[in-house]
């Protein structure tokens, strides 16, 4: 699995500087939110490619989406969103841009190529 998770995290992480602005936005509907949640394409490539079993990490973004009508995520404009994983074992954190910490979850199986990664989410209600 070592050899695998190695050469995805290279190929994703050699592809995802190219993802600068977006060409298209691509909706994602979750029952909990009023409007549609929004992926750049860079966004929806790291979904669609970073999961080393079952080839998708849409989990991270249902992880994210699913704060989104939480306290205190809810009312911030501008968050950071990082995700760490060390021996399949993540750690998913929100700040406020600020540095100020909103969220902290543990993911006790974190099926990700990549040991880090950060997404922006704007909230523009």
């Amino acid at each position: 699995m070592n050899e695998k998770r190695e050469k995805l995290a290279a190929e994703i992480e050699a592809a995802l500087p190219h993802f600068t602005g977006t060409e298209e936005y691509h909706r994602l509907r979750y029952p909990w939110l009023r409007k549609d949640f929004l992926l750049t394409d860079g966004a929806k490539y790291l979904a669609d490619k970073a999961g080393l079993i079952g080839g998708t990490a849409y989990w991270l973004i249902d992880i994210i989406a699913s704060y989104q009508r939480e306290k205190p995520v809810k009312g911030e404009s501008f968050q950071v969103w990082k995700l760490t994983v060390k021996e399949s074992v993540g750690k998913v954190t929100c700040e406020n841009g600020n540095g100020g910490l909103l969220v902290t979850q543990e993911v006790p199986f974190a099926d990700f190529a990549l040991g880090e990664v950060c997404l922006y989410v704007t909230n523009d209600e």
